[in-house]
């Protein structure tokens, strides 16, 4: 397939399916309030540099072993991150796969690969790696669950500040610098 190229404001309840995949994101893909982006099992998105996905909706990101939703930088280059800004509603990340992420369009706020503030995200089965840094979240409610996150500088894995965070079974990797959090 040859793919679809998006970006921008999404103005309706919009489902990323295999069908069009690999999604090429060449602007910011901004989720506002009230919509919900759906990306289903064994979707690629391919992220142009210092692109982000901006969550003030919903994402719902519902991969499948063997089927998972991978999302990178274009050609493996490094753009920006995923950052959940405030939103009234929880997202779901299911089996999805992250590399060559940085930091969200306002880094002080979103400094990591997924960040969020005064989010409620639920993420299961998460392969983070080859990202600036992995997970960061201040305020709102994080559960981390059956996910491998891979730390590459001097730093945390998960940094939560303020809010409630549950991890299971998640295994955190880290790097021969002094100094590595989970």
């Amino acid at each position: 397939a040859s793919g679809t190229v998006t970006g921008g404001t999404l103005a309706t309840n919009t489902s990323f399916t295999a069908a069009g995949s690999p999604y090429c994101v060449t602007e910011d893909l901004i989720i506002p309030s009230g919509i919900t982006l759906t990306i289903g099992p064994d979707v690629a998105l391919v992220m142009s540099p210092r692109v982000h996905l901006r969550v003030m909706g919903t994402l719902d990101i519902q991969g499948a072993a063997g089927q998972e939703v991978t999302i990178s930088g274009k050609g493996a280059e490094t753009w920006g991150g995923i950052s959940f800004e405030e939103p009234s509603t929880t997202s779901t990340l299911t089996h999805l796969t992250v590399r060559n992420a940085s930091r969200g369009k306002e880094p002080t706020l979103y400094p990591a690969a997924i960040a969020g503030l005064n989010a409620t995200v639920e993420l299961d089965f998460i392969d983070i790696a080859e990202c600036r840094g992995p997970l960061f979240f201040r305020g709102g409610s994080t559960i981390l669950r059956d996910s491998r996150i891979h730390i590459p500088l001097t730093g945390d894995g998960i940094n939560v500040k303020g809010g409630d965070a549950e991890t299971y079974r998640t295994t955190f990797l880290g790097n021969n610098s002094p100094d590595v959090d989970a």
